[in-house]
C-alpha cells in the first residue's frame, strides 16, 4: 500500500484543528507577494505581505481572493489557518502573525508520494528494515514451501535458542508425543491396550451420569508397555464407603499420551 502525502497532510490538519480548534479556511496560493498578479484567475486566494502595493495596499495579513473581475478581502481573526501550496507548508494567524504550524516538504510530497520517483510502498519492505525483519526478528529455519500438508503446525524457539522455527503441535500435545482414546466396558477392572508403546499420561472417566451405586473409575500402570488397567469401584454399603470392584459392568472413556 503506498502512501500518499496528500492524505497525510489533510490528516495532519484535522488532527491539529481537532486538538487546538483551528479554523481552517481555504488554501491561498502565495504569502510573499507584495503586487497583485496581473492576470489572476477566478478564486485564487493570496495571502498579503506587509508592504503591498496596488488594490493590496494597507491590506496586510488580510487573504485576497480574485472573484468576477475584482478583488475581495477577509480579514483574519485569531485561530483560522489556511494551506500555502507554492510553500507547502500550514500558517496560523495567531493574531498578530501568521505562523507556521506543519509542513510536507516538497521533496517528499513530490518523491514519496504515489508514482512517485521514490514511491513508499508499505506492503514492500525494503533494505535495512525488511533485512532486519527477516534476519533480526523471524529468523523462520523450517519455513515450508508452500501451506500444503503444514495443517496444526506452530512456532516454537528452536533448541538453540536464538531463532523461531515451525513445529508440529498434534491436538495440542507436544511434539514427539502421541495421543489415544477408546471407550472400554468394564466389570471390576480391565488391562486395555492403548496402542502406544509407552504410557506417559492418561485420564479416564465413567460415560454415564454417576449412578446411586456411587462408581467412580482409577487408573493403575500395567505390566504391559503401552497398557493401562482401569478399575471401576463403588461403596461396600451405604453406610460404609470402603471401595470394592464393581460388579455391574461401566462403560469408562480414556485417553492416553505416550510414545
Amino acid at each position: 500500500m503506498a502512501v500518499d502525502f496528500h492524505i497525510i497532510t489533510d490528516l495532519i490538519r484535522k488532527i491539529i484543528a481537532q486538538e487546538v480548534t483551528i479554523d481552517w479556511v481555504d488554501s491561498v496560493l502565495d504569502k510573499d507577494l507584495t503586487t497583485p498578479p496581473a492576470n489572476p484567475s477566478q478564486g485564487d486566494r493570496y495571502l498579503i505581505p506587509s508592504g503591498a502595493t496596488g488594490k493590496w495596499a494597507n491590506k496586510e495579513n488580510q487573504i485576497a481572493e480574485y472573484y468576477r473581475e475584482r478583488w475581495r478581502f477577509t480579514i483574519s481573526t485569531k485561530g483560522c489557518a489556511t494551506y500555502v501550496e507554492d510553500e507547502g507548508l500550514n500558517y496560523l494567524w495567531n493574531g498578530t502573525n501568521w505562523v507556521k504550524i506543519s509542513a510536507v516538504p516538497t521533496n517528499h510530497k513530490t518523491t514519496h508520494q504515489v508514482g512517485g520517483a521514490d514511491e513508499i510502498n508499505v506492503g514492500n519492505l525494503s533494505g535495512e528494515l525488511a533485512d532486519k525483519q527477516k534476519s533480526d526478528f523471524l529468523k523462520l529455519t523450517d519455513t515450508p514451501a508452500s501451506y500444503t500438508g503444514q495443517a496444526r503446525k506452530g512456532i516454537g524457539i528452536n533448541t538453540t535458542e536464538d531463532a523461531l522455527e515451525f513445529i508440529n503441535i498434534i491436538l495440542g500435545v507436544a511434539e514427539g508425543y502421541k495421543l489415544a482414546r477408546g471407550e472400554t466396558s468394564v466389570t471390576g477392572s480391565a488391562d486395555i491396550a492403548t496402542g502406544l508403546g509407552t504410557v506417559v499420561v492418561a485420564v479416564a472417566c465413567l460415560k454415564d451420569d454417576i449412578a446411586l451405586d456411587g462408581a467412580w473409575v482409577s487408573i493403575a500402570d500395567s505390566a504391559t508397555a503401552g497398557n493401562i488397567i482401569l478399575r471401576v469401584w463403588k461403596p461396600t454399603s451405604a453406610t460404609d464407603c470402603t471401595p470394592i470392584a464393581a460388579t455391574v459392568a461401566k462403560t469408562v472413556r480414556w485417553i492416553a499420551v505416550g510414545t
